[in-house]
């Protein structure tokens, strides 16, 4: 016995009920797919009559939480969550590249795990430091500049550089930057 908590919910087809969370649960009585490590991301089915059809459960040795639920004209089911550290998933291996990370999920309507996707920001949460959005022919925009920037022509002329070649580079707070464009 453990936490279960509900985020998200969306009515799919023929009154089907699609619900997502976080569990701290091992209890074998629930009719689950996928594993339960600690606090855990869960996606289940329930029909009109209340009763559960199915739960997958999604974990990382951190704490994982489902946030975010819909389904679309053919009862696939997608969801949103956070994670932490390692996930896997089928035959998939999802690293988080900070201290939590967005993963967007695909279902078929009877539970099976079509797609996983993880995006997240830099290694170790670290702060931005500079940004060159468009190689070495523009110019550099610093970290605390970026908010609200859109990496399109028009913003980032308004902000003081310009699309270029397009070859973005990211560099963190630990990131010596007359080093970086000196090897530019």
């Amino acid at each position: 016995i453990g936490e279960e908590y509900a985020f998200g919910i969306a009515l799919g087809d023929s009154s089907n009920l699609f619900v997502t969370g976080l569990i701290d649960s091992e209890d074998s009585s629930l009719n689950t797919k996928g594993q339960c490590i600690n606090h855990d991301i869960f996606v289940a089915r329930y029909n009109n009559q209340g009763t559960m059809q199915w739960l997958y459960k999604i974990g990382a040795l951190g704490t994982d939480i489902g946030w975010g639920i819909t389904t679309d004209k053919d009862n696939a089911v997608y969801s949103v969550s956070s994670f932490q550290d390692t996930l896997f998933l089928n035959n998939d291996t999802l690293l988080s590249n900070g201290f939590y990370d967005m993963l967007i999920t695909k279902f078929t309507a009877q539970g099976t795990l079509v797609w996983a996707r993880n995006a997240g920001g830099i290694l170790g949460d670290r702060q931005i430091k500079a940004v060159i959005p468009g190689g070495s022919s523009t110019m550099v925009l610093r970290g605390e500049k970026l908010d609200g920037v859109n990496m399109d022509a028009d913003s980032l002329k308004a902000a003081g550089s310009s699309v270029g070649t397009a070859g973005l580079i990211v560099m963190d707070e630990d990131t010596d930057l007359v080093r970086v464009l000196a090897r530019i």
